[in-house]
């Protein structure tokens, strides 16, 4: 099977690590796999598609795929597309973006021979119900993929769209490489950590949705209890200093919290090894929390809320603990963890199984192979007008 996946964005952020790794797997799979990208402004290949290109992909770079609604770049880049589909005769479309599921449904509807369209969607959610999304579905889409059971559920009930056309399929990542056994740098010594502190951290970008209040002011309750508590903040952002590290000052948190910054490579992979607990509390751009499946696969235990895919991911008290969104049931829940370390030992050996038995990239690629299988019995379909 021959499949074209769009993605419109330059940048190396939510789903585009995702978009690529499935591109790659499914061409280990043996799949025909082509990844149109953006470009930059001034036209240069994005993050994205050198990335991809490391990644031993082919890719397309003729078209702007700009991230948001553009009348004139978008009917510019249905008339290429529409080009490149006749030329190439792809079997299906898979979109991964709003912006680029209107672009490719476009062009893919009006190409001949008219390849299927299958939209991948990244909220744990489900897409809002606004009429761009209902007209995307109803006319423009053969199969979904969402990340969640709740957005599944949700994109049936919202759009009626068809059961047999909407399916589940988690995250994935690398568990070869968030493997626990590996030889990986010592993280802990190069922030002055040892082995006798309970490291609890957080993987996000620096926001203030993201609930880092919540976080801190349970990691202030904590620490009174937990003597040996310390707390590592994995990532960047423009507001650090409002929030992170301004609260800390006055929770008395400073000589707890540990900023270690952004990370690539083995860096990140031993940073978020060196944590005992992951906490995850609000889901990114990315739906399929990441950051909280390679945690697992390090055998890390997580503590979660009842957000998005998220409480799917982790059950609990089998291999981490879902709480309410409140500083006191977060405390609680690291106190647990830090003073029951057999309990502790359980989730985390739980955890790596589930990661390798459900999140991998081998699993995810055999899931939406089934998909593009089943789209391809079921045919084209588009939504008749009620009469």
């Amino acid at each position: 099977m021959r499949s074209l996946h769009l993605f419109s964005n330059t940048k190396w952020t939510g789903p585009a690590e995702p978009v690529v790794n499935l591109c790659r797997t499914l061409q280990e799979r043996g799949f025909d796999v082509t990844l149109a990208c953006a470009r930059t402004p001034r036209g240069a290949a994005s993050v994205v598609a050198q990335r991809a290109i490391e990644n031993g992909l082919r890719t397309v770079q003729s078209m702007r795929l700009e991230k948001h609604f553009n009348v004139a770049h978008n009917l510019h880049d249905v008339w290429l597309l529409r080009r490149h589909l006749r030329r190439e005769q792809y079997d299906l479309v898979h979109t991964h973006m709003h912006n680029d599921h209107l672009i490719g449904g476009f062009a893919a509807r009006r190409a001949r021979p008219a390849p299927l369209v299958v939209r991948t969607s990244y909220s744990g959610n489900g897409l809002e119900p606004t009429h761009r999304n209902r007209a995307l579905l109803n006319r423009y889409t053969d199969g979904l993929i969402t990340c969640s059971r709740r957005a599944r559920d949700a994109t049936i009930s919202t759009f009626a769209f068809p059961i047999e056309r909407v399916w589940t399929i988690y995250g994935a990542v690398d568990v070869s490489r968030f493997d626990p056994a590996r030889d990986l740098p010592d993280i802990r010594s190069r922030f002055g950590l040892t082995r006798n502190h309970f490291v609890v951290g957080v993987v996000a970008r620096i926001q203030r949705h993201r609930k880092f209040d919540i976080f801190l002011e349970a990691a202030a309750r904590a620490s009174r209890q937990i003597e040996n508590l310390r707390v590592m903040i994995i990532g960047r952002g423009t507001h650090m200093g409002k929030v992170v590290v301004e609260p800390s000052r006055k929770l008395h948190l400073e000589d707890c919290v540990v900023l270690p910054g952004y990370f690539r490579g083995d860096d990140y992979v031993a940073t978020l090894n060196a944590l005992d607990v992951k906490v995850f509390l609000v889901p990114g751009t990315d739906g399929t929390c990441r950051a909280l499946l390679e945690a697992m696969a390090l055998a890390k235990p997580s503590i979660v809320t009842s957000r998005g895919v998220l409480p799917e991911i982790v059950t609990h008290e089998m291999n981490g603990l879902v709480v309410t969104e409140d500083p006191a049931s977060l405390s609680n829940a690291i106190v647990r963890l830090a003073r029951d370390r057999t309990f502790l030992h359980k989730l985390a050996l739980n955890a790596r199984k589930r990661a390798v038995d459900n999140f991998s990239l081998a699993a995810q690629a055999a899931a939406v192979e089934n998909v593009y299988k089943s789209v391809t019995e079921l045919g084209s379909w588009r939504k008749r007008p009620s009469s």
